[in-house]
């Protein structure tokens, strides 16, 4: 075949996914030779396949021309289509290893190597914040961070406000190690009102297919993050400001050939000028920690990864190289569970060694902590020291009444239980704030410190409150952010010494074995402890911490660990949560304790308002060797309930008659796969309602519903837990089980992504002749959310019908009444002989854009519409959680009128975690 007809063939596929022949679609898909055909009843339409990646590039074209943009070449009549693959990082924090809560970059490092080696159109940024926050970083002052990029060919770093905190000589001696630009368009110098020479303004970065890559980079207004001693010679312009210059850059780069504008700026979207959209092609951006994937009015892509290995962000571009032009075809968030399984690249282990000498000091014991260190408790004991150290040091001179700061711990936040390295205090409290001795008016320590809830503070003996006269100076002990904060308007007297920080004070306190000594641990009897508990008042709790052993009995919340242990005698103590060694909570510990399993466990006895004695707070110690699960919740686990995984078929001879009698929902995974090998339900009965129940105090943030990206697997992932609004488990949905009830199917297909076990891609199957019967659901099909079709149906995100990524479908759940359109009136939707077909459906959005064979979180929506797609809410994977409707009805349309339509736009969530 002629070399241009192919290469026209291939973009064809990449821009119509399908072609219309006698009122059918056929979608066409040349990379696998197949074509699908689908029925275009009320919206059930095509998906399709695209490769826009090109061929080589012509050895005769100098440079490639294509005038009628057919995506080939007018010349060598080569593909000029190319396939961008853009992977952005932020806030890393120098979690370069695994650690409590969050994977380090090992796993990370061959998911992009791999993805590289697939598509040499591939490119990695940085949009901040990548160095200050964990030890092995903070020891090598960011360059062990720096080397690892290097490793994997990062095009760009946007500089981000915790690359300061060691001043700028650091910023320098990493930039001298880079094999990549830093960039900070905005980033000056104020002596001389110039850029400084450690950053470029932007980089023209080109791929070896040939991809000519813009990048941008700006710092936010991020000064308040920033101790204020470490920027006294730079600022960052902002503003309008900002916006000039990015755009002047947009237009350079423009000009010198770039095909994509890429726009890396260390702010979230809050804080966009939208005026850049149109200059700037997609933006990657960070410092809020936040997790998204969504386009401004403008039509232009905001991307943002969470923080600290949370996740990172992917755009995929289709480009003509020839005449510049592009359109995005996937934005996503990739969680950090993408990666998590791939395998470990040496590079963390290989710069480990290099580093070796500075990396020691991590691993140096410091003391031992006999309970779980909450961060509050650190931060406490900080300002504490603070105040000490301040009156040893400069007490014979000043009367000073205060140690405090803004203080907060980083991830982990918590320090477990066990020996405390350096390390572990490293990691809590990464930043190198020098103490300082500070004077600050009455009015302002009130203001500043002693009535703002984000500051920790000890006072000195005798000095309170009242005691503070707003007209007098007071002697503070504090830190270096906290003192060159403008606000407070402290005045420095004197540093303690350049190498002391909060960590070292910290360090010497926990070594006196004021938090503790190891020593050898002796067990206590329950019945022990229920005769101590008798003893508290309400609201008291023990002073001593106890060790005690017990076999568990019941696990009541799978969420927190809340758990009953018994004895050899049947005395019984309740666990009131669960924490493992690793400060990790019940729901993220790698073997959770069920029922049957022999345990150990630490803690103090707490009188829960008179009325209910907890072991509280508790931490897993070790699994006896009498253990009677032998693997904890590996290939098994506990129900919701407590209880065993079933492991025979209890229904070989069982009647539909006999199992529908007393009916009960299944009890484990393996109960609901039984029982749909018999045709027998695993979820609730009831017919669905027509509108969607909505939970009491759904959270919202920013003024948007939360959607919970928090995924909650057990079992090898054959069972998911939905959580109530709180984030605490409400009920589980078992994989391969058969659900009818709205709440219980659309938490199925967001956990599983696909259909349950009693839907049927075919619509002529009848009833009678299924063994599902009355619980028969039908109509699993594609939905092709053709606007142009069907005007009265409201976009869904990044749907393919209207040019996105995402193939939708969607099936009957089974009402048929709609107070909105007379047509469909309330019948029995199966009667177990024939179907009337129904109003209320689920439609859902799944594409495996990322290509690891699993459906990640920014890879799913899930919708329900009770008319017939005039309008939607979104399932928010939560109990109860459904988002605001939008559509034609809601916008005051007609019902299905292809001419008196009216449909909303989708109204965006915020996409995080429930706080639980």
């Amino acid at each position: 075949m002629n070399k241009k007809i192919l290469a026209l063939l291939l973009a064809l596929t990449t821009a119509f996914s399908a072609v219309t022949f006698g009122g059918c679609e056929f979608s066409l898909n040349f990379g696998s030779g197949s074509y699908e055909e689908s029925d275009t009843d009320g919206g059930d339409t095509e998906t399709g396949g695209s490769d826009s990646t090109g061929g080589d590039v012509g050895d005769g074209c100098v440079e490639h021309t294509d005038e009628n943009s057919d995506g080939v070449c007018d010349e060598c009549e080569d593909s000029v289509m190319r396939n961008l693959d853009i992977f952005a990082i932020n806030d890393l924090h120098g979690k370069v290893l695994d650690g409590d809560g969050h994977i380090g970059v090992d796993e990370l490092t061959t998911y992009f190597k791999q993805t590289k080696a697939q598509n040499p159109d591939t490119i990695f940024l940085s949009s901040g914040d990548m160095w200050q926050g964990a030890d092995l970083s903070n020891l090598t002052k960011g360059l062990l961070v720096t080397d690892w990029m290097n490793e994997l060919g990062f095009a760009s770093m946007t500089l981000g406000n915790h690359e300061y905190d060691w001043g700028e000589e650091f910023i320098q001696e990493n930039a001298n190690a880079a094999n990549f630009p830093f960039l900070g368009i905005n980033i000056h110098k104020n002596s001389t009102n110039e850029r400084v020479d450690y950053c470029d303004a932007s980089v023209l970065y080109e791929t070896e297919g040939g991809v000519k890559v813009g990048i941008i980079g700006a710092m936010g207004d991020c000064y308040s993050s920033i101790s204020a001693d470490k920027v006294q010679d730079v600022h960052f312009k902002t503003g309008s400001a900002l916006t000039g210059a990015v755009k002047s850059e947009a237009n350079k780069l423009r000009t010198a050939g770039a095909d994509v504008i890429v726009y890396s700026v260390h702010d979230d979207y809050s804080a966009y000028d939208v005026a850049l959209s149109g200059y700037v092609d997609i933006v990657f951006e960070g410092h809020s920690h936040q997790s998204y994937a969504k386009k401004d009015g403008a039509g232009v892509w905001h991307l943002q990864g969470g923080g600290d290995n949370d996740g990172i962000t992917r755009a995929q571009i289709s480009v003509n190289i020839a005449n510049e032009t592009h359109s995005v075809t996937s934005a996503q968030t990739v969680s950090s569970s993408t990666y998590s399984y791939y395998a470990k690249d040496p590079i963390v282990e290989t710069l480990s060694t290099k580093y070796n000498a500075l990396l020691e000091e991590a691993t140096r014991v410091v003391g031992y902590t006999e309970k779980i260190r909450r961060s509050d408790e650190i931060c406490d004991t900080v300002a504490q020291l603070y105040l000490e150290l301040g009156q040893k040091s400069w007490g014979d001179k000043y009367d000073i009444v205060l140690g405090g700061a803004f203080l907060s711990t980083r991830a982990p936040y918590d320090i477990s239980m066990g020996d405390v390295t350096y390390g572990d205090l490293m990691n809590v409290l990464p930043f190198d704030n020098q103490i300082v001795l500070c004077s600050i008016p009455g009015d302002k320590l009130l203001s500043g410190f002693i009535n703002n809830s984000r500051y920790h503070n000890c006072f000195a003996d005798g000095f309170t409150e009242a005691s503070v006269d707003t007209t007098k100076t007071y002697y503070v002990v504090t830190d270096t952010y906290s003192s060159t904060y403008k606000y407070n308007q402290c005045t420095e007297l004197e540093r303690y010494d350049e190498t002391t920080f909060a960590r070292d004070l910290l360090a010497d306190y926990i070594g006196t074995g004021a938090w503790g000594t190891k020593k050898e641990m002796t067990l206590t009897p329950i019945s022990t402890l229920l005769e101590i508990g008798e003893t508290l008042g309400a609201g008291d709790t023990t002073t001593d911490y106890y060790y005690v052993k017990g076999t568990v009995s019941r696990v009541t919340n799978t969420t927190y660990g809340n758990i009953y242990i018994t004895d050899e005698n049947g005395d019984e103590l309740y666990l009131y949560g669960l924490y493992d060694l690793n400060n990790n909570r019940y729901d993220a510990m790698t073997r959770k304790p069920v029922v049957g399993d022999e345990i150990i466990v630490h803690g103090a006895l707490f009188n829960y308002k008179g009325t209910t004695l907890e072991f509280s707070p508790a931490t897993l110690i070790e699994f006896t060797d009498e253990s009677s699960s032998g693997g904890g919740n590996a290939g098994g686990g506990n129900t919701s309930g407590g209880g065993t995984v079933t492991t025979e078929d209890p229904y070989e001879n069982v009647s539909k008659t006999e199992f529908y009698m007393n009916y009960t929902p299944a009890s484990d995974y393996m109960d609901a796969y039984y029982r749909s090998l018999h045709g027998f339900m695993s979820g609730g009965l009831e017919t669905p309602d027509q509108a969607p129940t909505v939970a009491n105090n759904q959270p919202k943030k920013d003024g948007k519903f939360v959607r919970n990206t928090e995924f909650k697997f057990e079992d090898g992932g054959k069972t998911y837990i939905v959580v109530d609004a709180a984030g605490q488990e409400a009920f589980r949905v078992y994989k391969d089980g058969a659900y009818i009830t709205l709440e219980e199917v659309a938490a199925y297909v967001y956990a599983f992504g696909t259909y349950p076990k009693n839907y049927t891609t075919s619509k002529n199957t009848s009833p009678s002749d299924s063994d599902w019967g009355e619980y028969l659901r039908l109509n699993h099909t594609k939905f092709s959310g053709d606007t142009s079709k069907w005007p009265y149906e409201p976009e869904l995100p990044n749907i393919t019908g209207c040019g996105g990524s995402l193939q939708y479908y969607e099936m009957d759940i089974g009402t048929t009444g709609t107070d909105c359109d007379p047509s469909y009136t309330a019948e029995l939707y199966n009667d177990g002989y024939s179907i009337t077909r129904g109003a209320a459906r689920i439609v859902y959005g799944k594409s495996d854009l990322n290509g690891n064979g699993a459906y990640d979180v920014g890879e799913l929506y899930v919708f329900y519409t009770y008319n017939h797609y005039n309008d939607f809410q979104e399932y928010l994977n939560y109990q109860g959680g459904w988002g605001e409707m939008f559509g034609n009805i809601t916008g005051g349309g007609t019902i299905s009128s292809k001419y008196d339509y009216n449909p909303t736009d989708y109204v965006d969530v915020y996409w995080g975690k429930l706080v639980s």
